[in-house]
């Protein structure tokens, strides 16, 4: 025949030790769950050291009574969501100045890329080229009139989609000098 306390959780075999009845915390485990038992005697375990407790039976019976484990349960989950959500805030605050350092680094890498271009052609090359900007703008006076030599911000726009690899040499220098 077998032994009867096999079909018992362990859990209530250790309330036993501390002096709580089987029969209580078969009920409490019905009413709060394992979990709930097993976190209650958790937080037991670590207060008895600290407090002098004149009936820790006692002092555990009443944490198991007012669902201490079910509490502390709540507060890890709290807890947990709350750190949850504070590293989804960081994820994106950092993602944002990741994106705000990207774009700054990408503005002074075409501004440096158009000077050296503009500094690479030689007077001639530098005529034709404003030359063939106010040809493109031709029909537009306002802008036409903007257009007063090599580095004027229209002209730089129009230089743009002539400088070699420029896309690729971006992304590189992006990379090389994104730091977070």
């Amino acid at each position: 025949m077998g032994n009867v306390d096999d079909s018992i959780p362990k859990i209530i075999t250790e309330y036993e030790t501390y002096g709580v009845s089987r029969n209580i915390t078969l009920v409490q485990l019905e009413q709060q769950g394992e979990q709930a038992l097993i976190d209650c005697l958790a937080l037991f375990k670590e207060q008895v050291d600290k407090l002098d407790l004149k009936n820790p039976s006692g002092y555990l019976l009443g944490m198991l009574n007012n669902g201490a484990g079910k509490k502390d349960q709540a507060k890890q989950e709290k807890e947990q969501r709350q750190r949850k959500e504070a590293q989804a805030k960081q994820a994106a605050e950092y993602q944002r100045k990741l994106e705000q350092q990207r774009k700054k680094l990408e503005v002074t890498f075409i501004k440096e890329a158009k000077q050296d271009y503009i500094s690479g052609l030689s007077e001639q090359e530098k005529v034709d080229l404003l030359e063939e900007a106010r040809k493109a703008y031709i029909d537009t006076p306002a802008i036409l009139n903007m257009i007063k030599d090599i580095n004027s911000p229209i002209v730089e726009g129009y230089l743009t989609p002539k400088i070699p690899n420029l896309e690729e040499r971006k992304e590189a220098y992006i990379k090389q000098n994104l730091k977070l």
